[in-house]
Parts: C-alpha cells; sequence; structure tokens
C-alpha cells in the first residue's frame, strides 16, 4: 500500500508540473499566419501570456487574423502589434481583457477597426495607436 501512494503523488507531481506549463516562457514574436494559427493548437490551455508579445510580419500580407489567440485573457508586459499589411481587425482577441504594461499599434495599412477588443478593460501604462491609414472606426 505503502508503493502504491507513493506512486500515486509521483504520478500527481509529474503530471501537475507538465500541465502547469500552459504558455510558453519568455518573450514572444510572430511573423506569420502560420505560427498565429498553430499557437491555440500548441497550447490549448494557454490563457495568460507573461512576457511582451510582439506581431510582426515578415512577408508583406502575410498576417491576415489572430484568430489562433482566441484563449488569451491577457498579456502580462507589453502587446505590439505593427507593420501588418493585410491584418483588419482584431478578431481572435475577443476573450482579451488586460495587457500589463503597454500596447501598440503600429503600421498596419489595412486595420479599418478595432473589433475585437471589445472586452479589453485594462492597459497598466500606455497605449499608442499610430500611423494606421485606414483606422476609421476607434
Amino acid at each position: 500500500m505503502k508503493a502504491s501512494v507513493l506512486t500515486l503523488f509521483f504520478f500527481l507531481l509529474f503530471t501537475n508540473i507538465s500541465i502547469g506549463q500552459d504558455c510558453p516562457t519568455g518573450d514572444l514574436e510572430f511573423t506569420s499566419q502560420a505560427e498565429i494559427d498553430s499557437f491555440s493548437i500548441i497550447y490549448p490551455n494557454c490563457t495568460d501570456i507573461a512576457g511582451n508579445v510582439t506581431i510582426k510580419e515578415s512577408e508583406p500580407g502575410t498576417i491576415t487574423n489572430l484568430l489562433g489567440f482566441e484563449n488569451i485573457t491577457s498579456f502580462g508586459l507589453s502587446f505590439t502589434i505593427e507593420d501588418n499589411e493585410m491584418l483588419t481587425d482584431f478578431s481572435g482577441l475577443e476573450n482579451l481583457t488586460s495587457i500589463g504594461i503597454s500596447f501598440s499599434i503600429k503600421d498596419n495599412d489595412m486595420l479599418m477597426n478595432l473589433l475585437g477588443l471589445n472586452n479589453l478593460t485594462s492597459i497598466g501604462n500606455s497605449l499608442l495607436i499610430e500611423d494606421n491609414d485606414m483606422l476609421m472606426d476607434f
């Protein structure tokens, strides 16, 4: 009986460690639609990303949506979306409620509105919206 209790203890300990790693650590940069699309597949239980997150396409016209972040409720530090030629709105971020430090939306040529950010209620320090030529609705 003692051996089975120890076995159960270690099983629960290691299961908890592996399940507890729901989100990637450190700063993240997404440069393609494929990286964004695969995020919710690779990290299906990730809701809170602790580090800085940047979305900046490496090749023009490759990022069109943010649907791979559908489970995200918070970015712990900064969230930057810049230089994405074909991104028109923030669909996929409907569950986002807070950003810890700063939110920067810059140089997104086709960004027309902020649809998808309806539940964002808190930005810790600063909001920068700059050079989004098509942004008509705030």
